[in-house]
């Protein structure tokens, strides 16, 4: 699982690893990067799966950030790391100018992406795969058909490349591959 530094001007981090050394893992990688865990001005939670929402607990004890989330998995992260949602978000809201929100429910009822300069960070909505991208494996999915039926709504946006927090990145032609797994799908 992979985590996101954004910098617009006020540092975001995207998801904070599984445990304790998903968080060690994101200070080091802040420090390799010239900046500190104080910088964080928010942390945005893709969805409430612990390996998204692990290391909270621990960056919070050293930072002081916006924790972000979906309003639909914000309890959940609450009751599982014992650290409170500053902002609950809704579909199309901007975490910062330029940093906007996709709800995409299915693989959990809050579950969210992010589209950012023609960048789609995906969180869990779509998986790196051998021959391109996924959905998650449907018994990773709080509602399987409904995962399915909401991947259409990234179509409304204009991006390139996807993060992906579980597999490699698709690099380019990112809304081209989207378009075809739904074609592909809608088939099956």
């Amino acid at each position: 699982m992979k985590s996101f530094i954004l910098d617009t001007g006020e540092l975001i981090l995207v998801d904070t690893g599984l445990n304790f050394s998903g968080a060690s893992t994101i200070k080091s990688t802040l420090e390799k990067n010239n900046y500190m865990l104080k910088d964080v001005k928010y942390i945005v939670l893709t969805h409430s799966h612990m390996d998204h929402i692990g290391g909270l607990k621990d960056l919070s004890k050293n930072g002081v950030f916006e924790v972000v989330s979906h309003n639909e998995d914000a309890d959940a992260i609450q009751n599982s790391t014992g650290v409170k949602v500053d902002r609950r978000i809704n579909d199309g809201e901007d975490i910062v100018p330029g940093v906007k929100v996709i709800y995409i429910p299915g693989h959990t009822r809050g579950n969210i992406s992010l589209i950012t300069n023609k960048v789609l960070i995906a969180g869990d909505t779509l998986r790196g795969v051998k021959d391109g991208i996924s959905p998650p494996p449907s018994n990773f999915n709080a509602n399987n058909m409904e995962d399915i039926k909401n991947l259409s709504r990234l179509l409304a946006y204009d991006f390139d490349y996807i993060a992906l927090s579980h597999g490699k990145d698709f690099e380019s032609g990112g809304k081209v591959a989207v378009e075809k797994l739904i074609a592909q799908i809608s088939k099956s």
